[in-house]
């Protein structure tokens, strides 16, 4: 189980070689504030937290980045009070703590790689969005507790192929695929040192061109460990 969201939430964020906290007090009692609405949500609901547990059992390293990628969701999302209202706010608490729930699912042999995937290792890799739409438990979740968790969940990569949702859905999920990129650019993985800042603002800019203003927030609120 986890015993304490909220500090296992600043806990992602203290590690070596990933985005931080902002240094700044306005900035960071803004992250505070979310840092509590999430880990409150979580701690309400059991099923969330068992969920979360088997993310932590299976590979420690994806269980902090989904913290980091929840948190910086949370906080960006509010700075588009359209999208943010299309939601319910339970909803938007969790999405990014589970986005990548569907890792459960894949072998260790491909998630723990030390080197890049080779194509066949990718495709199973690719496997995790739909695994984590389909799974039982996130299924339970959307259905019980939070309302669009499986629709929002599944738009934090652009594969599978799907037809298009609503146009904030498709906004969220745009939002909630910079920050997982964001967060995967700016870390330590097995494979990669973390980017410099120039390099993240570069791939980023190219991935996503109409939105320079969200990696500008990412940038200034979240920086990265060589930034």
């Amino acid at each position: 189980m986890i015993y304490s969201a909220r500090l296992e939430l600043v806990t992602a964020f203290a590690l070596d070689d990933v985005p931080h906290l902002s240094v700044y007090p306005t900035i960071r009692t803004e992250q505070d504030a979310v840092i509590l609405r999430v880990a409150q949500t979580i701690d309400n609901h059991p099923k969330t937290q068992e969920a979360l547990a088997k993310l932590k059992d299976k590979t420690v390293g994806h269980f902090y980045h989904s913290l980091r990628v929840q948190v910086m969701f949370r906080c960006l999302i509010q700075k588009e009070p359209t999208v943010q209202r299309h939601f319910p706010s339970q909803t938007l608490n969790v999405a990014g703590a589970l986005h990548d729930y569907g890792k459960t699912e894949t072998p260790d042999p491909v998630l723990e790689k030390s080197r890049r995937h080779t194509p066949a290792e990718r495709a199973i890799m690719q496997n995790h969005n739909e695994d984590g739409y389909n799974a039982p438990e996130i299924i339970t979740l959307d259905q019980e507790f939070f309302p669009g968790l499986r629709e929002l969940m599944i738009r934090h990569h652009d594969y599978p192929t799907r037809d298009p949702g609503h146009p904030l859905l498709e906004r969220a999920g745009i939002m909630l695929r910079m920050v997982d990129q964001y967060d995967g650019l700016c870390s330590r993985r097995d494979y990669k040192p973390p980017w410099e800042e120039r390099a993240v603002r570069t791939e980023l800019t190219r991935q996503f061109p109409e939105d320079r203003g969200v990696l500008e927030y990412l940038c200034m609120h979240f920086p990265g460990p060589l930034f």
